[in-house]
């Protein structure tokens, strides 16, 4: 009986301190100081950007001295076919799940294709060196094999689909009056790729708009949709979270995936950042690309002609080398092609290289739920995810989880066991 007592008084008093540092978290950390560490789950680039439908190399199998596996990710079929080329001429080919090189000495350029498949192709640059030519200057080094560059992401990493990314749940009416407006007034045809829908939603919202930018009024309509008739109407002035949510809303409903990006982040009660913009994910390129029409650029691309995203673009502002990246920005009532460095400081102003990226997952809505409380589930469930210069602690996010679900299941605990106490007194 004395040691049973013990027990729940021990259990008492971990109660008490697991839901002391809840409260520190939740009603400190969190809602006060805004610390992006103990709300978000750290990502890396990988994650962000490379979606789980894109092919990529996850791993490679030394069959023989000579002869290297390339494992991919998402699998091939059982049964395939390669077909495969060194420096441009033909190297014959293998019949295998996994296509598998003929190395040669030093570095190659290998060609792959799969001939059952034809849209799965790529190439890989492999400096490969065997232990014999090492021995011939007396040094006693293994084979060694080493990957130049590929054509394809390489590496064996966490992805997640582009569809977690994105808010699909529009109300049928709002969709309706979306789809009615992209094909009246946008221009937008089914047909048109990914990249022409984006500049033509940018140039006709910022036509729309960008008169329109200031502190949105009090009774404005949370609502995407709401938000643009309001300020069409001239009933309320929008900020850049409203440029955002409208942007995504339209793309989204045309057919292509973009997400909400916000820039947070705080240092002794000072804003590192505090911004909201998209990023567009264009099927016919792969890529990620970062959309701010609050800061009047619809596009930003390479002098490869490779669209940017935001991890890009804090890289371009911590650099400061900008050489043939240009900007498709909204100048003049129009959308003109520009030099990055004339949009770079009305970028800068917002995408601060020290503060911290936040990319919204897809919705996990409660019915009836107050805002917190969806907030809080979405934290311990669905958690959006960081990404910084200085990649916030991921022990900080971890401990908001430990904490959070131990408080939970305590709780329940103690709230069966005064229901079972209650019941035992109970007569009869």
């Amino acid at each position: 009986m004395i040691r049973h007592r013990t027990r729940i008084h021990i259990l008492a008093l971990a109660t008490l301190l697991v839901l002391a540092a809840d409260a520190w978290i939740w009603g400190y950390a969190i809602s006060v100081r805004r610390d992006p560490a103990y709300r978000y789950r750290a990502a890396g680039v990988a994650e962000l950007y490379i979606p789980s439908e894109r092919q990529r190399i996850s791993g490679f199998r030394i069959l023989a001295e000579d002869r290297l596996e390339i494992r991919l990710v998402p699998a091939p079929p059982t049964h395939s076919r390669w077909a495969i080329r060194v420096d441009g001429e033909d190297a014959g080919g293998c019949d295998a799940r996994y296509p598998r090189l003929p190395l040669r000495t030093e570095a190659h350029r290998y060609t792959v294709r799969n001939t059952a498949k034809p849209d799965l192709s790529f190439t890989i640059e492999i400096d490969y060196y065997p232990h014999e030519l090492y021995a011939r200057y007396n040094a006693t080094i293994g084979d060694t094999y080493r990957v130049v560059s590929a054509s394809l992401p390489v590496g064996n990493y966490a992805t997640l689909p582009v569809a977690s990314f994105v808010d699909q749940d529009v109300p049928a009416g709002q969709r309706r009056q979306v789809e009615q407006i992209l094909a009246r007034d946008v221009g937008i045809r089914g047909n048109d790729p990914g990249r022409v829908k984006v500049e033509k939603i940018g140039r006709f919202l910022l036509a729309a708009l960008d008169s329109r930018r200031g502190i949105p009024a009090p009774d404005l309509d949370p609502s995407p949709l709401g938000s643009y008739q309001c300020a069409r109407a001239g009933t309320s002035a929008i900020w850049c979270d409203q440029f955002a949510r409208i942007f995504a809303l339209f793309a989204n409903v045309a057919g292509v995936p973009t997400r909400l990006v916000s820039v947070t982040g705080r240092l002794d009660g000072v804003m590192l950042g505090a911004h909201g913009f998209a990023e567009s994910f264009l099927a016919e390129s792969g890529r990620w690309a970062y959309v701010d029409l609050f800061s009047r650029v619809v596009l930003v691309e390479d002098a490869q002609g490779r669209l940017l995203n935001a991890v890009d673009l804090l890289m371009l502002q911590r650099a400061g080398v900008t050489s043939g990246v240009t900007a498709l920005a909204f100048r003049d009532g129009r959308l003109q092609r520009l030099p990055y460095r004339e949009v770079a400081p009305e970028i800068g102003r917002y995408l601060a290289p020290d503060a911290t990226l936040v990319y919204s997952r897809g919705p996990l809505s409660l019915p009836g739920a107050r805002q917190r409380l969806q907030r809080a589930v979405r934290t311990l469930l669905v958690p959006d995810l960081a990404f910084s210069l200085a990649t916030p602690p991921g022990s900080r996010y971890l401990l908001t989880v430990l904490l959070g679900w131990s408080g939970l299941v305590l709780l329940l605990f103690w709230l069966l066991f005064f229901l079972r106490a209650v019941l035992r007194r109970r007569p009869g």
